[in-house]
């Protein structure tokens, strides 16, 4: 039941498994990250990621994250779906998670469903839960990059910081910030 619901069925020939797809193919982006590649730093996506190098950080996706074969992630993952095939040193937050047989986890699983091929190996605390919100772990959808304020003349732009309290009344502080145009 558990292997429906990830999309897996049991090879029908005695070929090596070709494991489907956990979601079905869906209109998202998909970043991939090569076989030769070497990344460092943060990965924050709307869509599905696909690493088939080296990922060292934190990866958050709201589709479907596949760390293949050759894949290896140094770092925590949060993603709706994962499919461990390679190599994982760090925490997975996931509402579904497949650990196939040339998979290796090491560290702790937040999840909803686990599956495990024979062969496929999770060295960590596994926290099953009846229901994991990602909402609070993923980015809000549609999320833009912060704006800059744009500038020409280079005059000073007022920033203001949030009102603190102090006794009964409350102070807004605005101070004055030269901008530089951009050329």
């Amino acid at each position: 039941m558990l292997r429906e619901l990830f999309g897996l069925t049991r090879p029908e020939t005695t070929a090596s498994p070709q494991p489907k797809a956990l979601l079905p193919a869906s209109t998202r982006s998909e970043t991939v990250i090569g076989k030769q590649a070497r990344i460092e730093g943060s990965l924050k996506t709307e869509g599905n990621v696909r690493l088939e190098g080296t990922f060292v950080g934190d990866i958050v996706a709201r589709g479907q994250v596949i760390i293949t074969e050759s894949g290896e992630l140094k770092g925590d993952l949060i993603g709706e779906t994962v499919r461990v095939e390679g190599l994982v040193h760090g925490d997975i937050t996931a509402r579904k998670v497949a650990v196939l047989r040339t998979g290796r986890v090491r560290g702790n699983l937040r999840i909803e469903a686990l599956i495990t091929e024979e062969g496929g190996f999770i060295q960590g605390l596994v926290t099953m839960e009846e229901s994991v919100d990602l909402s609070t772990l993923l980015p809000p959808t549609g999320e833009k990059p912060e704006e800059k304020p744009e500038e020409t003349t280079g005059a000073p732009v007022e920033k203001k910081t949030p009102a603190r309290k102090t006794g009964q009344s409350t102070e807004s502080k605005a101070e004055k910030v030269p901008v530089k145009a951009e050329k």
